[in-house]
């Protein structure tokens, strides 16, 4: 374990080392299909030194931006991808929607997601291969871009994004869609306080052809987290008490990076 831990530091490093480029500033308008009010998505950019690249759109979760999912671009960096970064929920004036998930809906950032990956395929330094990797409510959302073409009905066009990745977002009932567009990758500890474990197996088993399933034993939501341990507010009627555990795993997390990266390489390459 020691030494896949050691492993990923390495990678991390190495992006840094290998020079990867980090820009803010770039401002992506969306439009919410609510109320039809356009908001100002802000971008964190990590650029590979190399152009014509592909690149990982990255979908943070209920609690908003931070630096979990920063470091998750830096490690993609790692690997050759480009990466993005941008919040759904601040310039909506929401922080965070841990109990209240409706708050910025799912559907809502597949659009956001949609706008993001269009901007990407303009610029001058990618290849147009693009993937979404999301984290919880996130994850969700990587559900939602693939979901029965509704980003299609929105834009007037076919999504962008080659294939998706959804750490422990749990499937909702009404993306239980008619087909799968892109290949997916799920995600998801045993003992996740915030998901339904035989969710994830039944859209697993619906969209085999396209859909890979990892679930790990004990491990809790967000294990791919570096030291954490908190309890945090969670849906009603999905996390027992109203709460749940979001707790480290190292050796979860390790697999998991391990299948991630071999994922992308797959569908980008």
């Amino acid at each position: 374990m020691g030494r896949l831990i050691s492993k990923w530091t390495a990678l991390a490093l190495l992006a840094i080392l290998a020079g990867c480029v980090t820009t803010s500033g770039v401002v992506v308008p969306s439009t919410n299909y609510y109320d039809k009010k356009v908001v100002d998505l802000n971008l964190e950019v990590f650029r590979v030194p190399a152009d014509d690249r592909p690149t990982v759109i990255v979908l943070h979760g209920s609690g908003g931006v931070d630096m979990h999912h920063r470091d998750w671009a830096k490690m993609i960096n790692g690997w050759g991808y480009n990466a993005v970064l941008f919040d759904s929920f601040m310039p909506r004036g929401v922080r965070d929607v841990n109990g209240r998930p409706f708050d910025v809906p799912f559907l809502q950032r597949a659009l956001d997601a949609e706008m993001v990956a269009k901007w990407v395929t303009a610029q001058p330094w990618s290849n147009k291969k693009i993937c979404a990797l999301g984290f919880s409510h996130g994850g969700v959302t990587v559900l939602g871009i693939d979901m029965d073409g509704y980003v299609n009905r929105e834009i007037g066009g076919e999504h962008s994004f080659q294939c998706g990745v959804n750490y422990y977002g749990m499937p909702m009932l009404d993306m239980f869609f008619s087909k799968a567009t892109m290949p997916i990758q799920i995600h998801v500890g045993s003992n996740d306080g915030s998901n339904d474990i035989n969710r994830n197996k039944d859209f697993a088993r619906k969209f085999a052809s396209n859909t890979e399933l990892f679930i790990y034993p004990n491990a809790e939501h967000g294990f791919d987290r570096v030291a954490t341990n908190i309890r945090v507010k969670g849906y009603a009627g999905v996390a027992s008490g109203g709460s749940y555990v979001i707790k480290s795993d190292p050796v979860a997390r390790n697999q998991s990076i391990e299948r991630v990266k071999a994922f992308f390489d797959r569908n980008l390459n």
